[in-house]
């Protein structure tokens, strides 16, 4: 019986069979690695860039050009 593996072992078990290096996996890795961060990176900037704009100047004053 086969040990089930998961995603990365399938992925890697398959560019094995073809013969391919192992630099090349690592590589292959890398760059989905950083495709992986990149998006987290658009996501999380974002957020905070629709934060930032609803928050106001006056939030964190505390109120005295009021009494000017």
């Amino acid at each position: 019986m086969q040990k089930r593996g998961g995603f990365v072992n399938s992925i890697l078990s398959k560019i094995k069979k073809k013969g391919l290096s192992t630099i090349v996996i690592t590589l292959i890795i890398i760059l989905i690695s950083l495709v992986a961060v990149g998006i987290i990176w658009v996501v999380v900037r974002n957020v905070i860039q629709t934060g930032t704009e609803q928050i106001a100047l006056g939030q964190f004053t505390l109120g005295a050009y009021e009494y000017v």
